[in-house]
Parts: structure tokens; sequence; C-alpha cells
């Protein structure tokens, strides 16, 4: 068992449980006395980060919720994408584009919660430049049940994702040097 992560109470002799609840219960459960716990001095607010930090590393999360939470530990922790990323083991690319996916409609955002659509197709909703845009491929995904490679070529043939036609401008930009 991974040790549990605890904090000593001001108040008295008592431990307080920051992470590892799932854990907790399952050595509760198998009637185990003793676990590897690690104490540690933080504040209110660490608690809380840890607290996330730990939910975060579940694997039954979807993107959306995992946005959500980087998006918490932004706004509420003052942390940049980098710390998030450093603190994650992800890199910093991968927390942007994770966050990122709160930028689409909330339509889409279900679809990949419910598994209709992939991270993949996301990627590419996100490099259109209107929602209406969005809308439209993200229908033509479900109704076609296109792969994200079909995606692909989907976008290929109307012109490009706005990320896509920026580096044509500047590969052209760097063509008159």
């Amino acid at each position: 068992i991974q040790p549990l992560i605890v904090t000593k109470n001001k108040d008295d002799d008592n431990y307080e449980l920051i992470a590892g609840e799932r854990r907790f219960r399952a050595a509760d459960v198998a009637g185990l006395k003793k676990v590897p716990v690690i104490v540690r001095n933080v504040d209110d607010q660490e608690k809380l980060e840890v607290a996330i930090i730990e939910n975060l590393q579940r694997e039954d999360l979807n993107p959306i919720d995992l946005a959500f939470a980087y998006k918490k530990l932004v706004d509420d922790f003052g942390l940049s994408q980098e710390e998030v990323a450093k603190k994650m083991g992800k890199s910093r690319p991968s927390i942007s584009n994770t966050l990122r996916m709160l930028n689409l409609p909330e339509e889409i955002q279900l679809a990949l919660i419910d598994g209709r659509i992939t991270e993949g197709h996301t990627k590419y909703l996100l490099g259109l430049d209107s929602e209406v845009k969005q809308m439209s491929l993200f229908r033509k995904i479900l109704n076609n049940k296109m792969s994200v490679s079909e995606t692909n070529t989907a976008i290929k043939k109307s012109g490009g994702t706005k990320m896509a036609r920026n580096e044509i401008n500047y590969k052209d930009k760097e063509k008159e040097f």
C-alpha cells in the first residue's frame, strides 16, 4: 500500500487524513491495524491542493473532469500551468490542451464525457475558429461515425485549422526573407 498522507491537528494529538481515503478504507476492510503514513505539516490551502492532486491521479476521470480540476488548481491556488504540470508529472502543453477543452461548447464536452468522441477529435475541433464551425464538424463526426484520422482529412479538405493556417502563414513569411 502506498503511504497515506496525514497532518497533525494543532488542537489535539489526532491526525487528519489529507490523501489516501480509498487506501485507508481498503486497509480497514482488510483488517489492517497499521498502514504506512507520511506526516506533513501543511496549511489549509496545501491540504486542499494535495487532496485535489490525489483525486486527479485516479484513473477513472474523464478529460473534462481533469480540465476542471486543473482549472481549480490554476484559479483557486494560483498555480501556473507549468507548476500544475510538475505536480501531475505531465508536460505543460498537455495541461494547456486539457484546459482548452473547457472552451468547447457544452454539447461537445458532454459528448467527450459520454465517449461519443475522443480527445483526438477535440484537438481538431479546438483548431476551428468559430463555435459554428466546431458544431458543424462535431455533427459530421457523430453522424458519419468519423475516426480521428477521417476528421483530420475532413479538416484538411475544408482549409485546415487556424493553427495549420498560421503555420502556413509563417512558412510564407520565412520564404520572404
